[in-house]
């Protein structure tokens, strides 16, 4: 099991940036590298100013620990109403949903498109990859990849991208020291911390470190062809 690291401000430890340039450069887009999917759609939707008054419409099936993130900063709900303000699209098993259906849909009702690309990371319809798709691109690699943690975030979103910005140049004192706190909690548990482990640090810190870099190994895993 391939470990992920914490990616400090001042110095770069063991892994870089090399596999999400990497991975950007395959699907042509910029990749914000953060600690996991659900990271990823709670600042989105943070960043959008939603909250416990407005919902979030999901898809069947959701996994538990996702729909417990989306509760953090919105309503969760099966069936569209009058309340909607952003809708999550999950590809289940990596079957493509209809982008261009649910994108029109979207657009009319000004709903917010988080498209999670977890399962279908280099999956392309009529030559297009999903991930070129929708307001935020959420992408988790631990589905995909032998890592504990590793998620990011795509995006075209003007307000989104300033706020990504912002904070991978300023990582906080209380953020570095939550972060501390979170990788000696796996290094107390165990060298590979269970998904329950995960999930028990995730709870207790109300968060998960926000940037990390997997280990240069990570890559041989990657698709052999960019086509």
């Amino acid at each position: 099991m391939l470990d992920l690291h914490p990616l400090h401000i001042h110095s770069r430890p063991y892994g870089s940036f090399d596999f999400f340039k990497t991975v950007s450069e395959m699907i042509h887009e910029d990749i914000t590298p953060l600690s996991c999917g659900r990271s990823a759609v709670v600042l989105a939707l943070s960043t959008w100013g939603l909250s416990r008054r407005e919902e979030i419409l999901i898809p069947q099936y959701l996994c538990y620990s996702m729909v417990s993130a989306l509760a953090r900063v919105s309503f969760p709900v099966l069936v569209p109403s009058g309340h909607i303000r952003a809708i999550l699209v999950y590809h289940q098993f990596g079957f493509p949903q209809d982008m261009a259906a649910i994108e029109k849909t979207a657009r009319k009702k000004n709903w917010k498109i988080i498209n999670d690309c977890a399962n279908t990371l280099f999956t392309k319809v009529d030559g297009q990859f999903l991930t070129g798709w929708g307001d935020a691109v959420i992408l988790s690699f631990s589905k995909l990849y032998p890592v504990l943690l590793g998620g990011g975030l795509i995006t075209k979103d003007l307000i989104l991208c300033r706020v990504l910005a912002h904070k991978m140049r300023h990582i906080t004192v209380v953020e570095r020291r939550k972060i501390k706190t979170i990788f000696q909690g796996f290094k107390n548990h165990q060298k590979s911390p269970t998904e329950e482990t995960l999930n028990t640090i995730y709870e207790s810190q109300g968060s998960l470190p926000q940037i990390v870099a997997p280990p240069p190994a990570i890559r041989r895993y990657l698709p052999v062809s960019k086509a």
